[in-house]
């Protein structure tokens, strides 16, 4: 059953270290980034069917535009999990003018410090970033992830993402079936990204014979420094496949590294397994604001003023754009304006 952990008790350790905390970033208005994605693109031969739009389409912006989500990320850091040693912002070649890097917290890393020799670049695919995170010199062992539309709106303990009885750093994960063979032909035509999941946990399936059946949650996640540096030194050639390609598509040999390097934890003894299902054991509320919450301005208002009342401790705000930025960012202000007072 997957969550018991192998009988390898050299793996099983407490963690009574700093914690650090690694936001991704990107500014899709920087000309020369914009430059360099446009060249990719313009390079790809892509044969699929499912992505023969790309090239028209040019750039994903709800994937890349940038509306300063990174500061209300970084405030909400700072205001809500006091206790980080170290705030680190990933970016390539980019430097967010709207943060205060006088702060000796918040620290900039560039791609080129940490991606390694099998990594294709320029690289504009997630999961390969999140595969060398753990390259940044000085990261503490266990430390949080997040995207830059992810913040805090509480209080986060550090019992919270440790456990204070055994030490044991917590894997907040879903419940999902992960078995291709049970998933329907088109499945992954309709969901690409969702393949990258399925990779990672067959993986799994395949070197330990137990099949993973858990996903993760768009939201601050902890990770494991070595459990990283396991995920690469047993599956080495896998991932030099999947960070191979610059973009995300096409994905057939793509791995969601984070699940991967929590899989790898669990079965060591080195993460515990939070079924984040049971809400009421959870110690975190959290609230996800996508399309759907955020497609016109009244909806967006509604949603914000549910974050006001309600202040979860995890807030992921992912779709961001033109049409409502404005009222994100008075909402962030309400937001520190509340705590103040």
């Amino acid at each position: 059953m997957f969550g018991s952990k192998l009988k390898s008790a050299e793996w099983a350790s407490a963690y009574q270290g700093p914690v650090d905390a690694v936001i991704t970033w990107v500014d899709m208005h920087d000309e020369k980034w914009l430059q360099k994605y446009n060249q990719v693109i313009d390079g790809l031969e892509i044969e699929s069917e499912t992505y023969k739009n790309m090239k028209k389409e040019k750039i994903n912006k709800a994937r890349y535009e940038s509306f300063q989500e990174l500061w209300f990320s970084v405030e909400s850091l700072k205001h809500f999990v006091p206790y980080l040693r170290k705030i680190y912002i990933v970016t390539d070649n980019q430097t967010p003018d709207f943060i205060d890097f006088s702060d000796d917290r918040v620290e900039l890393i560039d791609h080129d410090q940490i991606l390694g020799p099998e990594c294709c670049r320029p690289t504009f695919k997630s999961t390969s970033i999140e595969s060398y995170l753990y390259k940044i010199p000085e990261l503490s062992e266990v430390f949080l992830v997040l995207n830059d539309d992810m913040s805090v709106g509480r209080k986060i303990k550090k019992g919270d993402l440790i456990s204070l009885k055994t030490g044991i750093p917590w894997a907040e994960m879903t419940p999902k079936n992960l078995n291709f063979e049970r998933v329907k032909p088109d499945h992954f035509q309709k969901k690409p990204w969702e393949r990258h999941i399925f990779n990672a946990a067959n993986l799994i399936k395949k070197r330990f014979g137990v099949l993973p059946n858990y996903t993760y949650t768009h939201q601050m996640t902890v990770v494991r420094k070595s459990c990283c540096a396991m995920a690469w030194e047993l599956f080495h050639e896998e991932l030099k496949l999947s960070v191979a390609n610059p973009i995300r598509k096409p994905n057939f040999h793509t791995l969601s590294f984070i699940p991967l390097s929590q899989y790898l934890g669990i079965l060591h003894g080195k993460m515990k397994l939070r079924n984040t299902t049971h809400i009421s054991k959870l110690p975190h509320t959290r609230i996800f604001l996508g399309h759907t919450e955020m497609k016109n301005g009244e909806m967006a208002k509604r949603a914000f003023n549910t974050i006001l009342h309600n202040r979860p401790h995890l807030i992921c705000v992912n779709s961001v754009s033109k049409n409502n930025h404005k009222i994100y960012q008075d909402f962030c202000k309400k937001y520190f304006k509340m705590l103040q007072s």
